[in-house]
């Protein structure tokens, strides 16, 4: 169980999609606009990027205005914080973030965010930051908001109210963690406006607080009020530190020393006059919902109430504010928390009747609310005026509770030393007050409160008490024998230390039923919440003495924030002392924190019975969150014998968060990258097209999809394949995912072309629908191309549906093509490995090729357990293993150059199957092994060379490697690669030529060599289409025979790349010798097409040149075409130095003697591409 229970959530599912481009900018001087400015670069900024500072740069100073943030940008300031403040005597604030509606995320780290200030009016919140939008989120990290506020008005100005939010003013999510909220303030009003709430910060969205220290705020006096026929001064502000209307987690957190504004002061005269109450909360004002953990509330103060001018015996002086550490009127609860030292306001002296003090000088309730395991001392609320006949201090110095119809709970807490001040009369509940309605208390201590600055006074008003120990009592209680009445619970050093000393009436005194008081792991201390076989009363657990034989090392171990699904590990020692061996009874942890001991234990969350001997004992630690947010636990270890200490442990923590969670509806053409996570449906709409870079992880956090009405090109790598699966949990469960889904609904008149390569699909599990992907009713033509692809584990059990890893429902007019593909470990009802739901007819045609399917499964006896429901789809070189009978079911298909087996559990149930040139391999073809799913052949394979090389539709195998690696094509999806002498030399050894369309283009430097001692006759060279070799200027061919090459001599033939299509063409001239010293060698080849006429060289900027590289210092730059921009950055992507658009063949020589040593990047700016060279400074 967690000590923190709250998830903070990063799951923006208004946001939409961001687009992360991901360059990097840097501000380079201090100014407040131009080029190398925080305003130029934040307006250059594109989705995702960064902008980093320049170490020279230490405080922009901001004179024309505030800086507009409208797109997901990324501000990082340098080590020491850069100051952003305002620097005029115009008004604006610094930040203003978002636009209604827009959904972007900023993170800011790193500054300092001064001096901001709105103009008067109640609309113009947050004096040092504003976000606008509920969709947007910001991220606060390491920042200090200090000196802003919102306006005040300068002159005159009636009925004019001053904004929210001093320091910050949230609509949207904002997650700050480390950050320092301070001396901010919120306007007061000359007459008759209202007074801003939330000194340092206000909460209308959700907040999220860690780590963070919220002190030295205010908000504004309540406006002044002059009317001769009555007059009502206005109210002070509410929350000194933080008003929230929203949704509000603080953790770890300092809440101290903020201010309430006074009421304001009414002047009529000869009429009424009632002057304004102070402002409430004075370091949190709560109408919303609120967690506080292992926070400290202290020091924090209301305003006093209001002067009232008026005829005698109509002034009334205004109360003082209420809840001078917290004034609840919505949800709240409490856990681990300090209350201490705080005070409500002081009520105001007339002529007439005097205010009263402000009730509840730790925390004012009026709603419901749960205290645990929390200190309430040395709060006190506010007296009535001195020399006054007339008003009464507040009431509850420790909680006011004023709830009418519910409860206050207050379980396993301390209230104590808390005070009412002495006056002519006398206030009630030094520790707790209730006003109208029953308290609940449970485990706690009350005592040593007061009124009148020295009577005991601990509880007023109704109460239900168990198991808790209680000084002095006032008014009807419930409560059974289980309390402790008028007794001192012994604290250690009253009022200093309210741990319990040895004897403690309250030890092990409290409820031993502890499942469902909700209670954490650790007291207030952080020490383990029950060390004996029963529960203490109080916040404070009695520890047992410092002298145990057995531990754990260290005292603390923090993880770094990891990604939901995936784990970090660590280690600590379990050190057993003494002479004899140790008995174990358990240690425990949690799902999120498991243990292992070393080659002894498997991962568990609970290590029993162990018996070890003296010594250092290594114990293993893995943190393996379910879901977001952070998560701190004790370990506890559990001894045998209670003559030593029956318990020690060490405490845990760590974060977890999902990688750009994303959710919604897809507007415009978007980029994926690096790590998406799922929170819900993803749906790429009509006409847009879901871009996903290579390297991307895109994980489901639950059984959803990604809709595709659109177009999805997910273009992974060998080296960086993309990779779409649910989130990991532990070892053996997976969360499932729904796969991909494209769809085309039937009224829809536009084709599509959709294209999936390098990719891996996995833990699809699906009970409605099928396929990991599936292809939904596409009526009008369209392409689908899956390449390079793996699908692993996948599972369907719709009874109707089939095919685990793809699902072609009725696609007519829609062809599918799947190469080099492989399908693993998949089960449906229907064809374990594809089911294809096609309309009869040969407008729909999928091709399969160079694909292995190894282990699949189907429930239905007869439906393919590989593959189900084909119809006139063609397979090629794919290879079938361990997928039961009938491995495939269909009608006439057309099977070429496959390999089946074992033969009598993998073969074929086909109905007028076409099989050509008797190339179907049912025999064991001798795999090199089966057992690690290696189905490459050995050399004395039947399979070699037993294709039929007619068949030949693409230049790779399985592998990458070359399709033919002899004088035929192997069967099956690998090709047994040749291992020859190398006496052919080829150079280059790969080709790229650029041409426009039906324009020839020649590469005349191509070398043959035969590095041998005798003549080298070439047989063939073949060549893809679209090339041909002329080795005599003769004529073209392809391929080109009977090449002789002399011993140690050279042929140099001219290659020619003439294109039809407008198209890529791609593939090997492969090298035929008729000699066994070096039969065959291939290099790969690339036809490029343009059909704009950009050449070759416009296109890559392969005529740049670089010289000399590596350089000490001085470097030449020449280009033969024109170019946007230069930009030499370092490896980080930092850029170090820009050059300007030169003429073409002009040379551009630049000093970067400046620079350190090392290796850089050059960049080349088009107007649409950037292309990249690598430079290197000895």
């Amino acid at each position: 169980m967690n000590l923190i229970k709250s998830i903070i959530l990063l799951v923006f599912l208004s946001i939409g999609t961001i687009v992360p481009a991901q360059a990097v900018h840097l501000v380079t001087n201090e100014l407040d606009n131009g080029p190398g400015s925080l305003r130029y670069l934040i307006s250059l900024a594109e989705q995702g990027d960064t902008i980093h500072f320049d170490n020279s740069v230490k405080n922009v100073a901001l004179t024309s205005g505030q800086i507009q943030i409208d797109k997901s940008v990324s501000i990082v300031g340098n080590s020491g914080n850069i100051k952003i403040t305002r620097d005029t005597t115009s008004r604006f604030r610094i930040f203003d973030i978002g636009v209604s509606g827009a959904g972007i995320k900023v993170i800011i780290r790193n500054l300092d965010i001064m001096n901001g200030i709105t103009d008067i009016g109640d609309s113009e919140t947050g004096g040092g930051i504003r976000i606008n939008s509920q969709y947007d989120s910001v991220f606060l990290i390491g920042c200090n908001i200090r000196q802003n506020q919102t306006g005040s008005p300068e002159s005159l100005s009636f009925y004019v109210g001053t904004g929210n939010g001093g320091g910050i003013m949230n609509n949207g999510f904002l997650s700050m963690d480390d950050c320092r909220v301070a001396d901010n303030l919120t306007g007061t009003p000359f007459f008759g406006g209202n007074t801003g709430a939330g000194g340092g910060i206000f909460n209308a969205g959700r907040l999220i607080l860690t780590d963070c220290s919220i002190e030295f705020n205010t908000t504004g006096l309540g406006c002044f009020w002059a009317e001769e026929s009555g007059a009502i001064g206005g109210t002070g502000g509410n929350g000194g530190g933080i008003a929230n209307t929203g949704s509000l987690l603080i953790i770890s957190s300092n809440i101290a020393d903020n201010l309430t504004g006074a009421g304001g002061t009414a002047d009529a005269q000869h009429a009424s006059a009632i002057g304004g109450n102070g402002g409430a909360g004075g370091g949190i004002f709560n109408l919303g919902t609120m967690e506080l953990l292992n926070d400290r509330i202290s020091g924090n103060k209301t305003g006093n109430g209001g002067n009232a001018n008026g005829w005698h015996e109509f002034s009334f002086g205004g109360d003082g504010g209420k809840g001078g550490g917290c004034y609840n009127t919505g949800t709240c609860r409490m856990v681990n928390c300090f209350i201490q030292e705080n005070e409500s306001g002081e009520g105001e002296l007339t002529s007439n009747e005097s205010g009263n003090g402000g009730n509840g000088g730790g925390f004012y309730n009026n709603h419901i609310t749960k205290i645990i395991n929390c200190l309430f001392s040395a709060n006190k609320t506010g007296n009535n005026p001195a020399g006054s006949q007339s008003g009464y201090p507040g009431n509850g110095a420790g909680i006011f509770n004023s709830t009418p119809s519910v409860s206050l709970d207050i379980i396993n807490s301390t209230i104590s030393g808390n005070t009412i001040p002495l006056s002519c009369h006398s206030g009630q509940g030094g520790g707790l007050f209730n006003e109208s309605n029953y308290s609940h208390i449970q485990n706690s201590i009350f005592y040593n409160n007061s009124v009148n600055q020295t009577i005991p006074s601990d509880i007023k008003g109704l109460f239900i008490s168990r198991y808790s120990l209680i000084g002095t009592v006032e008014g009807s209680f419930q409560h059974d024998t289980t309390c402790i009445y008028y007794t001192d619970p012994l604290f250690i050093s009253y009022p200093y230390d309210f741990r319990l000393q040895s004897g403690s009436p309250a030890i092990n005194a409290a409820n031993p039923d502890t499942a469902n008081l909700g209670l954490p792991l650790t007291d207030i201390g952080l020490r383990p919440r029950i060390v004996r076989d029963t529960l203490d009363i109080g916040a404070y657990e009695r520890q047992i003495a410092e002298n145990d034989n057995i531990y754990l090392q260290p005292e603390h171990i923090t993880f770094p924030t990891i990604e939901v699904g995936s784990f970090a590990s660590g280690n600590m020692n379990l050190i057993i002392t003494g002479e004899h061996p140790a008995i174990i009874d358990s240690i425990t942890s949690s799902d999120d924190f498991r243990l292992q001991i070393p080659g002894q234990t498997s991962w568990s969350t609970r290590l029993c019975n162990l018996n070890l001997p003296p010594g250092a004992h290594p114990v293993n630690i893995r943190f393996q969150p379910f879901h977001s947010g952070s998560y701190e636990y004790y370990i506890q270890l559990y001894y045998h014998d209670d003559s030593v200490s029956k318990t020690t442990g060490i405490y845990v923590s760590g974060a977890a968060e999902y990688c750009n969670a994303l959710s919604g509806d897809i507007l415009q053409d978007t980029t994926w990258q690096d790590c998406i996570t799922l929170v819900g449906n993803v749906k790429v709409k009509k006409s847009f097209t879901l871009h996903i870079a290579p390297g991307t992880k895109v994980k489901a956090a639950g059984p959803y999809e990604i809709q595709v009405d659109g177009m999805i090109l997910a273009s992974g790598t060998a080296s960086q394949p993309i990779e779409f699966s649910g989130i990991s949990l532990n070892d053996t469960l997976n969360i499932s995912w729904n796969g991909i889904h494209l769809r085309k609904p039937t009224n829809e008149l536009y084709s599509t072309y959709s294209f999936l390569d390098y990719c891996t699909i996995r833990d699809v599990n699906k009970q409605t629908g099928s396929g990991a992907i599936y292809l939904e009713y596409n009526h009008l033509p369209g392409l689908i191309d899956i390449s390079n692809c793996q699908f692993e584990n996948n599972r369907t059990t719709s009874p109707l549906t089939g095919g685990a890893a793809i699902f072609k429902h009725d696609g007519e007019k829609c062809n599918l093509s799947i190469t080099n593909t492989i399908f693993r470990n998949n089960s449906a009802i229907l064809g374990g490995g594809a089911y294809f739901s096609d309309a009869e007819g040969t407008d729909n045609v999928t091709t399969i090729t160079n694909s292995l399917f190894n282990h699949n499964s189907c429930a239905s006896g007869n439906a393919g357990s590989a593959l189900a429901g084909a119809y006139s789809d063609k397979l090629t070189n794919c290879t079938f293993f361990g997928n039961p009978y009938p491995s495939i079911t269909g009608n006439n298909v057309i099977i070429q150059n496959c390999l089946f087996w074992p033969s009598e559990v993998n073969s074929t149930n086909l109905v007028n199957a076409q099989v050509s040139y008797s190339n179907i391999g049912m025999g064991y073809p001798d795999f090199a092994d089966t057992s690690q799913y290696d189905y490459h052949l050995l050399p004395a394979s039947y399979a070699i060379d037993a294709g039929n090389p007619a068949t030949i539709t693409v230049s790779a195998d399985l592998d990458g490697n070359p399709r033919i690696s002899g004088p035929i094509i192997d069967l099956g999806c690998f090709e047994y690669q040749r291992v020859y002498q190398q006496l052919i030399e080829v150079l280059p050894e790969s080709l790229d030529l650029y041409t426009t369309l039906n324009k020839e283009v020649f590469l005349f430097n191509m070398v043959i060599r035969n590095k041998g001692i005798e003549p080298l006759t070439i047989d063939s060279i073949c060549l893809p289409a679209g090339f041909w070799l002329n080795d005599s200027h003769d004529g073209w061919a392809n391929p080109l025979k009977g090449l002789i090459i002399g011993p140690n001599s050279l042929s140099m033939p001219v290659v020619r790349f003439l294109p039809d299509k407008d198209t890529v063409y791609s593939g090997y001239i492969t090298f035929y010798s008729n000699s066994q010293i070096d039969s065959i060698l291939s290099i790969s080849v690339h036809g490029h097409v343009s059909p704009s006429g950009i050449s070759d060289q416009e296109a890559t900027g392969n005529d740049f040149t670089i010289s000399p590289n590596p350089t000490t210092g001085f470097v030449s730059f020449c280009r033969l075409t024109n170019v946007k921009q230069l930009e030499i950055a370092d490896m980080k992507g930092i850029v170090q130095l820009a050059i300007p658009l030169w003429k073409p063949k002009e040379t551009a020589t630049v000093d970067l003697r400046k620079l350190n040593k090392g290796m850089y990047l050059v960049k080349l700016i088009f107007d649409d591409k950037i292309v990249t060279r690598k430079l290197i400074l000895q």
